[in-house]
């Protein structure tokens, strides 16, 4: 049973300031003998583990409106029956990446005007449990790719590296009776995330 986060979004956003503002002002300037430096800054990115998925997956893409402090990950799903809903177990480094929350726009569980359910929350740093679900109804039946659900994740790291964002396998679920059950041969794909360094020649 998935519990409702019990840190808001709102308070994880003004973390996020904080963080962005300390790593700011921990930003490298390189002294040159004119006195002057080098303003250096991060920013996260997001590259999907499949570009090209096969039938019975959901993957990650990224986002169009990701930015330099966080990135949206879009988890898509194709070629699978019956989707209900999702139980998503998922996984990254908390030294490199904040998970914000998830946006249920737009999802494919929304067909028919059907209402969509989003419980979220993290268990531990760097281990969220996202929970996505129709609210009555049947499930979907999913032949080309349709968006699941979009999570935000926030860089919070002054230093460059890598961070794989795992998802556990058979992570969608179906409308079964009496109650629903984990479809059976779903890959569920992610990515990396990733912080770079720039300075201010990139702006």
């Amino acid at each position: 049973m998935i519990a409702p986060t019990s840190v808001s979004s709102a308070v994880k956003r003004a973390a996020v300031v904080l963080l962005a503002c300390v790593a700011l002002c921990a930003a490298s300037c390189s002294d040159d003998p004119g006195g002057g430096g080098v303003f250096e800054f991060t920013c996260i990115d997001f590259t999907p583990s499949v570009t090209t998925p096969d039938p019975g997956t959901l993957y990650a893409v990224r986002g169009d409106d990701s930015g330099c402090n966080s990135v949206f990950v879009e988890l898509w799903v194709t070629g699978v029956d019956d989707v209900f809903g999702a139980d998503l177990d998922i996984s990254y480094d908390a030294e490199v990446s904040l998970f914000l929350g998830g946006d249920v726009t737009g999802s494919l569980l929304a067909a028919g005007g059907a209402a969509v359910q989003l419980l979220e929350f993290e268990e531990v740093a760097g281990q969220a449990k996202v929970g996505v679900t129709r609210l009555g109804g049947m499930g979907v039946n999913v032949t080309d790719p349709q968006l699941l659900v979009t999570l935000e994740f926030a860089n919070i790291s002054p230093d460059p590296g890598d961070d794989l964002l795992v998802i556990v396998d058979n992570c969608l679920v179906d409308s079964g009776d009496p109650e629903p059950a984990p479809i059976d041969g779903v890959t569920c794909e992610g990515g990396t995330l990733s912080v770079e360094v720039f300075d201010e020649d990139d702006l």
